[in-house]
């Protein structure tokens, strides 16, 4: 009676994990996705460090954050997938600077 656990992938902060239990006759088996916010975070800071911002402050548009999956992932079950205002207020929260990869308020 025994869980393994074996790593199917890891990208970008990324890992996959296949979770097979041998308890109720080897019927359970499920994978879990885990994200490394640290290189999310780590992602936004570079882009933001060798982004030249004074060639696009004139551009419509600009690479203004880097989202996690997770926030991407809850936008769309709660419905705010679209919504540019949720997105505004989510990247223009403090909390959320870390992500941030412009230093302008949207």
């Amino acid at each position: 009676m025994t869980v393994r656990k074996t790593l199917i992938a890891r990208t970008n902060g990324m890992s996959e994990i296949l979770y097979f239990d041998d308890n109720n006759g080897g019927q359970n088996l499920h994978t879990v996705t885990v994200e490394d916010i640290d290189v999310v975070a780590r992602q936004a800071t570079e882009i933001r460090d060798t982004a030249n911002w004074a060639l696009t402050k004139t551009e419509p548009m600009r690479h203004a954050a880097k989202i996690p999956q997770y926030v991407l992932d809850k936008a769309m079950r709660e419905g705010w997938i679209n919504d540019s205002k949720k997105w505004r207020d989510w990247a223009n929260s403090p909390e959320n600077a870390m992500f941030r990869t412009w230093p302008g308020k949207l």
